[in-house]
């Protein structure tokens, strides 16, 4: 069964009733309908576009497929998608029931603090990220498409719709249309996930000054919106009384050059997470599904014949080259970086952020609960935070729910951090679900630490038994790999005294693997630390997260 919209206008999508139009723009017409077969109210986005494009029906399947799958918490979930009889694509997606866009709160009363919207940030960096993973980037991204739920849970809408139909931004007569686009697209240049993350930067800004960055209130003409755009230097936000380490990240991220901007959207969450461990704040979890990719460094800025129709894009984190040959097991000496300073709150500038577009009413983020793996006890995911670069190229991680700390490569982009039952746990791999695995091919470590009542810590030999005694896919350490001796050495850690290690080869045909146990003088707490070599062997990332774990507080 098919229906008409209000209007009269025939969609001609079978299976649903009483359809609405609730939106209309150059690329789309959304409707809310009814699912005929669930009694489920839904959104359909029918795009203008036809089966008879070149190249369309196989990149919006792929696509479409794509966003279906991910499943992110962040990301208004597409339900399914199709070719409607007349032959144009549409896309169904779920309501936000109770819920508005970030555009309809800049048009009104904005009851948004500083941390709220730095919070926002976060969330819609790690959605943004995830889309990218999956080869899909938004194109057209602005605050009508940033939803907040009823329940204050952000969320990302129609990724891959603008796109597709290729509107030129060239061709845009509204002067606001152009608050959010990035300069190269105005070059011609096609969308990608550099131009999607100056648009998320760009919403950030406008959050925090009330207004767009190049666009005057009740300006008619497009020329003098796309000069600012071009060659202006961005407002300054610190009349806005928001504090320089935001300044600094939304800055970047709004750089003219892509190649001047963050590498990946997951990049400029971390500013946005680095900035609230400067302001003091709680750190927002930053929720990124799928596995990175190698990419290229972003082009430099170039002008591109007009009307050049956008590839597919991908962006993800750059992977640098492990440096260094295969040597010996025992953990190289290196020291924590140390980072007490980034913690200063200048106390009056942060007084006035914390009220930043406070309108009376707080607008809040609600915090995200995941399950990371499947475990005996129940594992909350947590934000970590990325600390400054180490001279050797490596970033020190740290779980703040034990204060853990351990340096690994800038080509380890996989993290996470988690808190089983008050244990605190790190985790940074090139793939994270890969690195669980039993394939032992990609390079990464798992470093825990538990209190004396579940792993004895003056029995270290004991302890590594544990490790090379878990569950692995039906398999253990102690049968997938040749075994080593162990060995005593003294952990660089300052909270650290005492150590053990063994280093065990050939695991499943692919890497090695080394194991550690660790304890401090008083014997409160064990370590435990899982490193793989990956294939080919990635001795420089070992010796970095070996010789720079450390545990400054437990719990």
């Amino acid at each position: 069964m098919s229906d008409r919209g209000a209007d009269g206008a025939y969609l001609g999508i079978p299976g649903i009733d009483s359809a609405v139009e609730i939106g209309r723009s150059a690329s789309h017409t959304t409707y809310r309908v009814r699912d005929i077969a669930t009694g489920r109210t839904v959104v359909i986005k029918l795009l203008n576009a036809g089966r008879d494009w070149p190249g369309l029906p196989d990149r919006f399947e792929r696509e479409q497929t794509a966003m279906a799958a991910l499943g992110h918490p962040n990301i208004v979930s597409v339900l399914g998608h199709g070719w409607s009889e007349t032959g144009m694509p549409y896309i169904v997606t779920g309501e936000v029931p109770g819920g508005s866009s970030i555009g309809d709160r800049l048009r009104g009363p904005t009851p948004m603090t500083g941390p709220d919207i730095l919070s926002l940030g976060v969330r819609l960096a790690g959605a943004l990220e995830s889309a990218h993973r999956a080869g899909v980037v938004h194109g057209d991204l602005r605050p009508d498409d940033m939803m907040v739920s009823a329940q204050g849970e952000p969320l990302l809408a129609d990724f891959g719709v603008v796109t597709l139909v290729r509107p030129n931004a060239g061709d845009v007569t509204d002067p606001a249309e152009l608050a959010h686009v990035a300069p190269e697209l105005l070059d011609g240049n096609p969308a990608s996930a550099g131009s999607d993350l100056y648009s998320l930067a760009s919403a950030l800004f406008t959050l925090f000054a009330g207004v767009p960055a190049y666009v005057r209130p009740g300006e008619q003409s497009i020329i003098p919106v796309i000069k600012r755009i071009a060659s202006d230097p961005l407002p300054d936000l610190a009349a806005k009384n928001v504090p320089a380490p935001v300044i600094d990240a939304i800055s970047k991220g709004m750089a003219k050059d892509p190649a001047d901007r963050h590498q990946t959207a997951q990049d400029l969450g971390r500013s946005l997470q680095q900035a609230q461990v400067a302001l003091g704040l709680p750190m927002t979890e930053m929720t990124m599904l799928g596995s990175p990719t190698a990419r290229a460094a972003p082009a430099r800025r170039t002008t591109a014949p007009a009307g050049a129709a956008p590839p597919p894009t991908t962006q993800a984190p750059t992977v640098a080259a492990a440096a260094g040959p295969p040597g010996g097991a025992a953990p190289a000496n290196r020291t924590p970086l140390v980072i007490a300073a980034i913690a200063v709150v200048v106390v009056l500038l942060a007084i006035a952020f914390f009220a930043t577009r406070d309108s009376g009413s707080k607008t809040a983020v609600s915090p995200t609960t995941t399950t990371t793996r499947p475990k005996t006890t129940t594992t909350t995911e947590t934000t970590i935070t990325t600390l400054p670069s180490a001279d050797d190229g490596t970033e020190l991680l740290t779980n703040d729910g034990g204060q853990l700390e351990v340096n690994v490569p800038t080509s380890w982009t996989d993290h996470r951090t988690t808190t089983n039952n008050g244990t605190p746990e790190l985790q940074a791999s090139t793939d994270i679900a890969a690195f669980q695995g039993t394939s032992f091919l990609d390079p990464g470590v798992d470093f825990a630490v538990f209190p004396a009542s579940t792993v004895d810590p003056s029995d270290l030999d004991a302890a590594l038994d544990r490790l090379v005694a878990i569950d692995r896919q039906g398999s253990t350490l102690d049968t997938l790999c040749t075994r080593g001796t162990r060995e005593d050495f003294t952990p660089n850690g300052a909270g650290l005294s005492t150590a053990r290690f063994e280093r065990l080869t050939s695991c499943n045909g692919g890497g090695d693997v080394i194991i550690i146990a660790a304890t401090n003088a008083d014997l409160t707490f064990a370590l435990l630390m899982e490193v793989h070599f990956g294939s080919p062997p990635d001795q420089a990332g070992v010796d970095a997260a070996t010789g720079s774990f450390n545990v400054v507080r437990f719990p």
